[in-house]
């Protein structure tokens, strides 16, 4: 965000004494003939302006040659060369470029390019681009064009510049006119600054109080400070409290912190202080411990300005924040290690690698893995060395984790080497079948070879397992051919499914095929997860290998196998056609179990969109099993929303237990709902006397 900052910057205060450093070199570097620092009024362009003089030079002739001057991977340097093109127009061509790109489309490098070329244009000319950006149809061509005309007036006269902001109506380029003015104006005139952002109100004011008070604190800290009582207390306040400290530490970072220290507000204070007390450490850490030792502090604050310290000293002095860290209390210092544990593992791991034997019970146990990971990248025997100095348990297997995964990123061979010399425990196993996707996508032959050469057959099929997950993604019929020569049958069946688990997302027909294609035995097992899954992506197809294969099923051997098939597909076909849906579900009559869970599901998503749609559906089915799963789930659906008839419902259910089952939950739900109501509905409900006394003393209480 910062070099996207500057960028803008520069683009919205061209000037030349205001460019970055960058762009300054990038100027400098030039050839002398080609800067001229002062051009006598020529071309409509006023003396004194910063020009290029380069006759050679081609001029930008069109909108697109310009846009292409920001394409990707422009940089600072690029930026400047830009500028240095549009120097060499004169006003009437800079006119010209201006009307013809505000009728161009709109992406980010036209508006970058706008933006260049408004304020090169309302550098030389600033009247000229008021009067044609304030007579824009485009609102953003509008804002850009005004707010950069109002920069450049604010630069030659201030209260000029103030004046036209007074005639804007827009609030949006009222807002953005008076941040550019902000910047202009607050070095010469930090008071009426601040007043014009107090008659701007809360609205368009907050974010001007920022850079004000920032600049005003370069100047005179102490004065802006007496007048941040005139600063509307919330997020404006925040917002100079933040501008004050940054400018002030600038200056003078004791004075600043002492101030810090005396604001009431906590959230300020604290916020205060760690912005003074970066500023000072950034500048000499030294210096910031000594002011911080000066200070008398709340445990909070201390906490707030410990942390800020922390966040300077790691990314500027890793030693010296280590060192600064063992004088602090043995809280405070765990809390500041375990915040930048990441910066100290990256440089230093055998550094890392100590603290945390420090501190194996606390806050830094969690980095254990990501310490080891580092170290078996600088020296793998030291960390092997480290693991094996340890018992087993949790600390040794993160260790060993982070060896492996050092390992396996470039040497997955080695990796596997390690955990098999370290014996294949189911710990290493698990950690096995991440190495062995690595590995298979760099020596598929290798790692095949590897696999099968080992004697445990467990260890064998579980990493087989893993190889088919990884081939599947790359290869699926491949992958389906090796996993169809697992022995074990379970390990077989599972590694099949994972591969039509990828297979059906890029080819639903071929999958379709391979499936019908299988032995019986085999294809029994993986068809209903299958069917669900080709109900993802077919409805119509799913259905029609759902019939296909549903006689393969008896009636009553493991029928919640189809049944979940059928759910599936009634799931997703409901959603577009429920009386479709709900006609195909009432007709599975072969299998009652399998009816009933497909009815059901159906009454739930119908239900959920059109309540009324399936309670008419509903009201149709005979009664049975079915029409009590398809009751159910419509009571489930509308008992908060209209518990009489929720309790009409329930009580139509033929089997007994669930309806009293529904019965007692409409009653429960509609006594939190009107109690009077549902104690009257009690009172006439058809319940065993044991239900009924258990549900009257809900009443009680």
């Amino acid at each position: 965000m910062l070099s996207i900052g500057i960028a803008i910057g520069w683009l919205l205060k061209p000037s030349r004494e205001a460019l970055p450093d960058a762009l300054s070199d990038a100027f400098e570097s030039r050839p002398p003939s080609v800067l001229g620092t002062v051009k006598p009024s020529s071309d409509g362009i006023p003396a004194g302006a910063f020009v290029d003089v380069d006759l050679t030079s081609s001029p930008i002739e069109s909108v697109d040659e310009l846009v292409d001057l920001f394409g990707p991977g422009y940089s600072l340097a690029g930026q400047a060369a830009a500028y240095g093109r549009l120097c060499d127009l004169s006003v009437a061509q800079l006119e010209a470029l201006a009307k013809a790109l505000t009728k161009a489309p709109i992406d980010f490098r036209s508006q970058m390019a706008r933006s260049a070329l408004f304020s090169r244009w309302a550098e030389v000319d600033p009247e000229a681009v008021l009067q044609f950006a304030s007579g824009a149809r485009d609102r953003s061509v509008r804002q850009e064009g005004i707010v950069a005309a109002i920069r450049s007036i604010a630069q030659r006269d201030l209260s000029r510049a103030r004046h036209l902001i007074g005639t804007l109506d827009d609030g949006a380029v009222r807002g953005e006119a008076i941040r550019a003015l902000i910047m202009q104006g607050a070095a010469e005139d930090p008071v009426g600054m601040l007043d014009l952002l107090a008659a701007e109100g809360q609205e368009r004011g907050v974010s001007g109080y920022h850079p004000l008070f920032e600049a005003w604190a370069r100047e005179d800290p102490t004065a802006a400070a007496k007048r941040l009582a005139s600063v509307p207390k919330g997020h404006a306040r925040a917002q100079a409290i933040q501008g004050l400290m940054i400018g002030w530490a600038q200056k003078d970072a004791g004075r600043a912190l002492n101030w810090a220290a005396t604001l009431e507000n906590g959230n300020q204070r604290r916020e205060a202080l760690r912005l003074a007390i970066q500023s000072a450490a950034g500048a000499d850490f030294d210096r910031g411990l000594a002011l911080l030792s000066e200070l008398s502090l709340s445990p909070a604050d201390e906490a707030a300005v410990v942390k800020a310290l922390g966040e300077t000293a790691f990314r500027a002095d890793l030693e010296g924040a280590l060192r600064w860290v063992e004088f602090l209390p043995v809280e405070q210092r765990t809390n500041v290690l375990a915040s930048h544990f990441h910066e100290i593992t990256e440089a230093d791991p055998e550094r890392a690698k100590a603290l945390l034997m420090a501190n194996l019970n606390g806050r830094l146990r969690p980095s254990t893995r990501n310490v080891a990971e580092a170290l078996a990248r600088d020296d793998l025997e030291s960390a092997r060395a480290w693991a094996e100095e340890l018992p087993p348990g949790p600390v040794r297997r993160d260790i060993e984790r982070g060896i492996v995964n050092a390992l396996s990123s470039t040497e997955p061979g080695s990796a596997a080497a390690y955990l098999e010399n370290e014996g294949m425990s189911e710990h290493h196993r698990q950690m096995a079948g991440n190495v062995v996707s690595r590995w298979f996508a760099q020596d598929r032959e290798g790692v095949m070879d590897w696999i099968e050469g080992q004697e445990d057959p467990s260890t064998r099929l579980q990493l087989q397992r893993n190889v088919v997950k990884a081939w599947a993604a790359e290869a699926p019929p491949e992958a389906s051919a090796y996993a169809l020569g697992i022995e074990d049958q379970d390990g077989r069946r599972g590694a099949l499914k994972d591969v039509l688990n990828h297979w059906i997302v890029n080819d639903p027909a071929a999958t379709t095929e391979f499936v019908r294609g299988l032995e019986a035995a085999e294809r029994t097992a993986v068809m209903p997860g299958f069917i669900d899954d080709l109900a993802r992506h077919d409805v119509n197809a799913a259905v029609e290998v759902f019939e296909e294969h549903f006689p393969e099923i008896e009636d009553g051997a493991r029928p919640q196998r189809m049944a979940y098939s059928a759910a599936g597909i009634v799931e997703r076909w409901v959603d577009w056609d429920p009386q479709g849906a709900a006609d195909w579900a009432a007709s599975l009559e072969n299998n009652a179990f399998v009816q009933s869970a497909a009815v059901r599901n159906v009454a739930r998503v119908w239900a959920h969109h059109d309540p009324m749609g399936a309670s008419e559906w509903i009201g149709q089915l005979p009664a049975g099993a079915a029409r009590d799963g398809a009751v159910t789930s419509l009571v489930e659906r509308i008992d908060a929303d209209d518990p009489a008839s929720a309790l009409v419902w329930a009580n139509s259910m033929t089997d007994e237990n669930q309806r009293q089952a529904m019965v007692v939950r409409v009653i429960s739900t509609w006594r939190r709902i009107d109690r009077g109501a549902a104690f009257n509905a009690l009172q006439s409900a058809n319940l065993s006397e044991e239900t009924f006394q258990t549900l009257s003393q809900q009443f009680d209480h």
